[in-house]
């Protein structure tokens, strides 16, 4: 087997999407943001053009003598779905949801770590500024990444793609001649760059349609604070900057140590390197 029929589905990178997100402490209410949407329409207008309130059905049962169980719907304001969409595709190419738990970004485009936070930061920054008195309890990072097999099938072999006795994979699915789904999560507790509990999970499918196989990696890390972040906090920005890019760090360092040399290497994956 060559490496060089192993196409990252990017080009020069393996990443197909990251999402980037934030955990409130408390749910925000419906008030609070339609408050925010307001507040924030205009500035995001260019970046994202379609924007799109995101309503939930509410049931309650009502105990009424004269009619048990009676069920009382309404439907009430759950968030905002903000996209922009390139004109050849219909799939967003990147989009952020607010919505009572969270503030998610997806990036479908993603180029190099430097030119995504830096959108997705100020992204965080115009939505955070219009946050009362609100409380972050967890920030995550998840990728994505997706290689595709262009040969026979029976050529593949991942003795090539992943490395050998990697601490992330199971060493079983090396000498697996059909398809596999690997999973691994685990929690690690840290005072860096703030205390927080980090979990991490890697996820590795061996993935068959049609005849073409690929690799799909999904990577997620969620930080969960020992003390939330308060939105009054002069200092939010920098923090979050700094959890956001110690899980990136963790990220690299995950996938070099999964990812054989000469794969790395194909999508210059260094860890000194975004």
């Amino acid at each position: 087997m060559s490496i060089e029929n192993l196409f990252p589905i990017a080009g020069n990178n393996a990443i197909q999407n990251a999402a980037f997100a934030i955990e409130w402490q408390v749910e925000l209410s419906s008030s609070e943001l339609q408050s925010i949407h307001s507040a924030i329409e205009s500035e995001l207008k260019q970046d994202f053009p379609n924007q799109l309130p995101q309503h939930h059905q509410k049931i309650s049962f009502v105990m009424d003598t004269n009619s048990p169980n009676k069920i009382s719907p309404s439907v009430e304001l759950g968030g905002f779905l903000y996209e922009k969409r390139s004109q050849y595709s219909t799939n967003p190419t990147r989009s952020i949801s607010l919505s009572k738990q969270s503030l998610i970004v997806l990036i479908n485009e993603y180029s190099r770590w430097d030119n995504v936070w830096a959108d997705v930061n100020k992204y965080f920054s115009i939505i955070l500024k219009q946050l009362k008195n609100a409380a972050i309890a967890n920030i995550g990072l998840q990728y994505s990444d997706v290689f595709v097999w262009k040969d026979d099938p029976k050529q593949l072999r991942l003795q090539e793609v992943f490395k050998p006795n990697s601490k992330f994979l199971t060493p079983n699915v090396l000498l697996l001649n059909g398809l596999w789904h690997s999973h691994h999560g685990y929690i690690v507790e840290s005072d860096k760059p703030i205390p927080n509990s980090r979990l991490d999970n890697v996820n590795v499918n061996l993935i068959n349609d049609a005849g073409v196989l690929s690799i799909q990696i999904t990577t997620s890390h969620r930080a969960t604070l020992k003390n939330v972040i308060w939105s009054t906090n002069d200092q939010i920005m920098s923090l979050i900057d700094q959890v956001i890019n110690s899980l990136h760090t963790e990220n690299k360092l995950i996938m070099t140590e999964l990812l054989s040399d000469e794969l790395c290497k194909k999508i210059k994956l260094e860890v000194n390197n975004a």
